[in-house]
């Protein structure tokens, strides 16, 4: 699967000769990502991808990709979409590129209102990638894991006493390459990092997974006994005092953080047609932790894995607006192609942050009545009416529906658009999704819901 951190406020100059002068090649050049995303009649969208060389328009209908077609303008398609009447609903541009260096891939982005970082991904064993930030004279303790709630870097092995006659002859022989791999060769003095700022967006940091002793604990001790002590009866030593934990520093509400990803469930289905297809339904519940910030575009990657850990399928999706301190699910359908699905992730990326004096308060969520749940054989149908909680009409909204099995677990979800909810009135819904065995029967839900059209309440509390 890999594994990966990321740091921010770099100096990219710096990075790049220091990556040039270990040897590493860029093998994907700076390139421009932009990502169009168009609301149409009829609950159906388009979106406009493009990679620089290549653009891709492509027509969903219900969450499901219906077709994609490769464009040789993306200006022009842009430009024939917004005549047809299409609404801009979200648009994203960032500036990629890769460099590679003995299987470790060094990924710098940045972006009108995004921290630059620099990704760097090396197998799943950390050796390679701490070898990188090493020779990169990077801090250890500033990296940050690149998925949200996965390990961070472990703490390096100390060193055995058992080994100096080891250790010394290692010392002797200079650096050394990642393991395996060659040696590479000295680039010499370099410049200092500049002083790192504490500024810019930096991701919510998981305690790292421990080797050797945990939090707490003490490390194991070797205890030297003579002859005589053995042969007498042990002397009770009295109980020691065990350390308090220090209590954990309240966090900083004008420190600015990466919205997190709170939950993820899916399931998949062969396909009974083609041989070699899955359809991946994935649902997801998305945490902004800032009390005096929004974010505007929250984008998230969804890739999903084989049991070898190779991608076999990916995506990334848009939505609207997170504000401080609000949770909004989503839910969609991924079609990959290969060996079975077996792991899926969803990380959020880069996001354009704003600091509001709205209140979280401002944004109470909708409300639900007459809720009714029906479990047809692989499926899972929801109806019920939806209450609008503010003095706005509300044009449009986005309603998800979480499904749970009976321990309270995420396993997948489904969404439906509303339409026309009058000021403090309700309207009705229904949502029909399905659930493929395993995991097994829906047992409860949640519904979270988002306004999905301009004007909303929502960003007339942010003064979007």
């Amino acid at each position: 699967m890999g594994f990966g951190v990321r740091y921010f406020d770099l100096d990219f100059g710096i990075a790049r000769e220091r990556l040039r002068g270990l040897g590493a090649r860029c093998h994907r050049p700076r390139r421009l990502i932009q990502r169009v995303a168009l609301a149409g009649p009829g609950g159906a969208w388009a979106g406009l991808h493009s990679e620089g060389d290549r653009h891709v328009l492509t027509l969903m209908r219900d969450q499901r990709t219906v077709r994609e077609v490769m464009v040789s303008d993306f200006d022009a398609a842009l430009e024939i979409l917004d005549g047809l009447g299409l609404r801009v609903t979200g648009r994203q541009e960032i500036l990629r590129e890769a460099w590679e260096l003995h299987a470790i891939e060094f990924r710098f982005a940045e972006g009108p209102g995004l921290a630059p970082s620099l990704e760097i991904h090396g197998p799943q064993d950390q050796s390679a990638v701490r070898w990188a930030i090493g020779q990169l004279g990077l801090d250890p303790a500033r990296a940050q894991p690149v998925q949200a709630g996965a390990p961070g870097l472990a703490p390096a092995r100390p060193p055995n006493p058992t080994e100096p006659l080891i250790l010394a002859a290692r010392a002797a022989q200079g650096p050394q390459g990642p393991p395996p791999g060659p040696s590479v060769r000295n680039s010499g003095p370099l410049p200092p990092w500049p002083p790192q700022s504490a500024q810019g967006v930096e991701p919510p940091r998981p305690a790292p997974p421990v080797e050797g002793p945990g939090e707490g604990e003490s490390a194991p001790t070797v205890t030297v006994l003579d002859a005589n002590a053995l042969r007498q009866p042990p002397t009770p030593r009295p109980p020691q005092p065990q350390p308090q934990p220090e209590p954990e520093p309240e966090p900083d509400p004008g420190k600015l953080v990466q919205f997190t990803v709170a939950e993820t469930g899916w399931t998949a289905e062969a396909s009974e047609w083609v041989p070699g297809e899955y359809w991946i339904r994935w649902a997801t519940v998305l945490h902004n932790p800032n009390t005096l910030y929004w974010c505007e575009l929250p984008t998230v990657q969804v890739t999903v894995r084989d049991e070898y850990g190779n991608v076999i399928g990916s995506e990334e999706q848009v939505l609207t607006v997170l504000p401080p301190r609000t949770r909004i699910g989503w839910a969609g359908l991924l079609e990959v192609n290969g060996n079975r699905p077996h792991s899926l992730e969803i990380t959020p990326r880069p996001a354009d942050w704003y600091p509001t004096q709205a209140k979280p308060e401002d944004f109470p969520p909708f409300a639900y009545e007459n809720v009714a749940m029906e479990l047809p054989e692989g499926a899972c149908e929801v109806t019920g009416e939806i209450r609008n909680p503010y003095a706005e009409a509300v044009e449009e909204v986005a309603l998800v529906a979480l499904f749970r099995d009976g321990r309270g677990t995420l396993i997948g979800g489904d969404m439906s658009f509303v339409q026309g909810l009058p000021a403090h009135g309700t309207v009705p819904f229904k949502i029909e999704g399905t659930i493929s065995a395993p995991p097994g029967p829906v047992a409860s839900l949640d519904l979270m819901a988002q306004p999905w059209s301009d004007p909303n309440p929502w960003e007339s509390a942010l003064q979007r």
